[in-house]
């Protein structure tokens, strides 16, 4: 582990009940890459209504998942803790597969471009190396 759950925090500026990383577990600025990890706990607020009798995570929280991890890269890559940044798009996102309660994933981000505060991510969540969801996507700084 690179970033235990307390670095994480004083990173994000996103805090419990959303914050939807635990550890970072690889980080390589030169290509601009990381990876985070995340367990979904059973008694995570949003399993009580979606789905009560057989619950997943929903995609939105995914995708969030996907955001975080993007922003501590860009905060590495900075070299400072993320003030506010912004999910400014989702260019597209795909889900392969169902997240359940007591599963880790695994998210791998990349960014593949700049342009002045905005930072195009992509990203794609992984549990036991099966790819669950894929996405692209623009944050702000």
């Amino acid at each position: 582990m690179l970033l235990s759950k307390d670095e994480v925090a004083k990173i994000l500026p996103q805090k419990f009940p959303f914050r939807f990383i635990n550890t970072v577990e690889n980080l390589d600025k030169e290509n601009k890459e990381i990876v985070c990890e995340y367990y979904f706990d059973e008694e995570s607020y949003f399993f009580e209504g979606h789905f009560p009798d057989k619950p997943i995570v929903p995609g939105v929280i995914l995708v969030e998942s996907m955001a975080q991890s993007g922003l501590i890269l860009i905060s590495k890559i900075l070299d400072e803790n993320t003030k506010v940044g912004y999910l400014a798009k989702i260019t597209s996102s795909t889900f392969f597969n169902p997240v359940f309660p007591k599963n880790e994933i695994t998210i791998k981000s990349k960014i593949i471009d700049q342009f002045g505060g905005f930072y195009t991510i992509l990203s794609t969540v992984y549990i036991s190396g099966r790819k669950i969801a894929k996405s692209k996507l623009v944050l702000s700084l």
